[in-house]
């Protein structure tokens, strides 16, 4: 498996805004698989986005898991 030269990619998220992402490319040279990998680097303004995702996404999971508990009453 190689690597490629790592890139950044900017993202814009509906709740969270800009994210400014490291994206690393590994491919096999075989069969053409690749293996994207996003993140940010701790301390980083786009790594508290991501912390704070986490935190928005649960909390969104926990409404619709309410609100299809009570369509099953």
């Amino acid at each position: 498996m190689g690597a490629k030269h790592p890139q950044h990619k900017r993202l814009v998220h509906p709740q969270i805004g800009e994210l400014m992402l490291d994206c690393e490319t590994l491919a096999t040279a075989e069969d053409g698989q690749r293996l994207i990998i996003l993140g940010a680097a701790p301390g980083t303004e786009t790594y508290g986005k991501l912390q704070l995702l986490h935190v928005v996404g649960e909390q969104r999971l926990g409404e619709q898991s309410l609100h299809n508990r009570d369509a099953d009453a």
